[in-house]
């Protein structure tokens, strides 16, 4: 193991903010610093980003965080990098940026997303990548370009997401990695792109623009000249190209070390994902299920977008009480104040579910609400909500298949009881919330530590990376799993008879070079 004098810097480019966090090698959060990103909107649903102003304002991160990390440039020993999937972020042959980012919330390629749906071409590339297609899309947003702009694909030598152009700045590399570039334009049969898949997409041509696929467990770049200037960081320091931020969660709170756990990171949108070997033949593939691999691990991703959130009716009371000039308290106060009052509210006294659910469950946005009568409550609306977030969840994972052995809670519903005992109820499985602020960061840094030969897999380093970032296990409560248990959704069982239809190559993506970590006295 490394010296605790050594740092490892987990980068997480998300389109809103910038974070940049150290961490000791054995996992411990040093400190952090973050900056906003901006978003430029547009007509017709467009979201777009400066490329070169994205560079700026990561680099600026990074000497940010040296401010409060003492000789961080001569103490990192690599630089690790995570972001969201999808987005197009096109460059030329020199590196320059051809148009602006398109980011994952651009929606100008809506009516082709939905052109392909009812000609059942989304439904393929779903079974071929096992990711869904929608606006967020690469492989969507490329059609589109070639429809409306097809002068920037002319230009353009490469399209990258967008931690992977932060990767090409810091190194030089054009490069993307396993769970970016396979669910795009990749086949989880062979692990590597599908040119028959950009045929039927009407791109062929578009395959002279995807980057060479580097596995960050055993590949990293180096820090050039002109980026080490720009971070303050040492020339040549380890760059790692992390998975897409959500993986990169998952791993911080331990599904890569071990089968058939579980996170679910609830907040204002909701994503359920677990690990486990049987994911390649779930049948709901691309109909709110997503299909990845990262460090030989299956992680089937559950979408859960249109979750009614229980801020919003807190946001009422809050509102009101304003409005009376009654409030006095902090936001955070009286959330743990009326949750305290639902949770002694009956349970499953109002049923709140979606409106015209798709096949898993998926809602287009509104939601039912049955049960009131004159003895309803606000505290029965409150715990109602609540009840449909951990109902809505018990969905998502029967599409996923097997019971998970623990769910770990990550984002706002980690740190509600109420959340977490509902949860456990409805899933019937203990739950654990995740104690980390920055979870892809950690995530990201945990990959550049594997890379580095710090562990020998992901499930060595849970001891350090994951455990002691845990709270206690809720375990579940037997009355509230016998009073959810009887709404009509059937609890989740395993699927012990079904047999993988698809036969899957092992990945052999990219080389590890050797590093040398540095002695810990060169650090004082």
């Amino acid at each position: 193991m490394a010296s605790p004098r050594e740092i490892l810097i987990g980068l997480e480019a998300g389109t809103t903010a910038i974070v940049a966090v150290a961490f000791t090698p054995d996992g411990r959060e040093v400190a952090r610093a973050t900056a906003g990103n901006t978003i430029a909107r547009g007509v017709e649903g467009s979201a777009e980003q400066d490329l070169g102003e994205t560079w700026q304002r990561a680099a600026a991160v990074v000497r940010q965080l040296a401010k409060r990390v003492s000789n961080l440039a001569r103490r990192t020993v690599a630089l690790a990098l995570t972001g969201p999937a999808g987005g197009s972020w096109l460059v030329d042959e020199d590196g320059d940026a051809v148009a602006p980012a398109i980011l994952p919330l651009d929606r100008r390629a809506a009516v082709l997303v939905q052109r392909w749906h009812d000609a059942g071409i989304a439904q393929e590339v779903a079974r071929i990548t096992g990711c869904p297609v929608d606006p967020s899309s690469q492989s969507a947003q490329l059609a589109w370009l070639a429809e409306s702009r097809p002068a920037a694909l002319d230009r353009a030598a490469n399209v990258f997401c967008g931690k992977d152009w932060l990767y090409f700045c810091c190194t030089g590399e054009r490069a993307s990695e396993p769970t970016a570039a396979l669910g795009a334009f990749g086949a989880l049969a062979t692990g590597a792109y599908d040119p028959g898949l950009l045929e039927r997409l009407g791109l062929r041509e578009a395959v002279r623009l995807l980057p060479e696929i580097v596995d960050g467990t055993r590949h990293y770049g180096a820090l050039g000249a002109a980026a080490a200037a720009a971070t303050g960081l040492v020339p040549g320091t380890p760059v790692v190209l992390g998975p897409v931020d959500l993986i990169a969660a998952s791993l911080a709170a331990g599904l890569g070390g071990a089968p058939s756990l579980a996170c679910s990171i609830l907040g204002a949108s909701s994503l359920h994902v677990r690990s486990g070997c049987d994911l390649p033949d779930l049948p709901a593939v691309g109909q709110g299920i997503s299909i990845l691999r990262f460090a030989g691990t299956w992680f089937g991703l559950a979408d859960q977008p249109a979750t009614i959130d229980p801020d919003w009716l807190v946001g009422l009371a809050e509102q009101l009480l304003a409005d009376a000039g009654l409030i006095g308290v902090p936001r955070s106060e009286l959330v743990a104040l009326l949750e305290q009052k639902a949770a002694t509210a009956t349970p499953g006294a109002l049923r709140c579910q979606p409106v015209d659910a798709g096949p898993v469950g998926i809602a287009g946005g509104a939601w039912d609400l049955s049960g009131l009568s004159a003895a309803t409550t606000f505290y029965d609306l409150l715990r109602a909500i609540h009840e449909a977030v951990g109902l809505d969840a018990r969905t998502r994972y029967a599409a996923l298949g097997q019971r998970p052995l623990e769910v770990r809670l990550m984002d706002e519903g980690a740190g509600s009881p109420l959340t977490r005992e509902i949860l456990a109820a409805c899933l019937d499985v203990p739950v654990r919330p995740l104690r980390r602020g920055a979870p892809a960061a950690a995530g990201a840094a945990l990959t550049a530590a594997l890379g580095l030969g710090l562990y020998r897999d992901l499930g060595a380093a849970d001891a350090d990376w994951v455990l002691p970032h845990l709270g206690a296990a809720l375990p579940v409560d037997a009355t509230l799993r016998a009073t959810y248990a009887q709404d009509g959704i059937d609890a989740l069982s395993p699927l012990a008879t079904r047999k993988p239809q698809i036969a899957l190559a092992p990945l052999s993506i990219g080389r590890m070079a050797p590093v040398t970590l540095r002695d810990s006295s060169e650090a004082r």
